[in-house]
């Protein structure tokens, strides 16, 4: 399923105008095919956030989530379906595990592909 760890992203020409980042060398943390959908490369980066962190007492965790990943999204979505060709899914969770829609969603995804080898 060509998984890999921190695949560096695929450089961006100057005369492309991709919102995000657009560093020479970035990298996401995980990349796999297959997981979404057959043959489809999906790109993965993952935030872990302190729920108990002053910044974030007076907050509904649920915004909380939605802020990490909406940063994540702003970062590397669009470089990652315009210039990748695949897709993006931003991994957020608490210190204290307590996981977001797309974490959960990604996880028992996971699960049941690794249940089918």
């Amino acid at each position: 399923h060509d998984v890999k760890t921190e695949p560096e992203l695929i450089p961006i020409d100057s005369s492309q105008s991709i919102p995000g980042n657009v560093e020479e060398r970035a990298r996401l943390d995980i990349s796999a095919r297959g997981l979404w959908g057959p043959f489809q490369k999906t790109m993965f980066d993952v935030r872990i956030f302190h729920p108990n962190a002053d910044s974030y007492k007076d907050r509904d965790i649920k915004s909380v989530y939605t802020q990490h990943e909406n940063i994540k999204k702003r970062e590397y979505e669009q470089r990652v379906i315009q210039v990748e060709k695949s897709s993006f899914t931003p991994l957020v969770t608490a210190r204290q595990e307590v996981w977001h829609l797309r974490h959960r969603l990604f996880i028992g995804r996971l699960q049941s592909w690794l249940q089918r080898k």
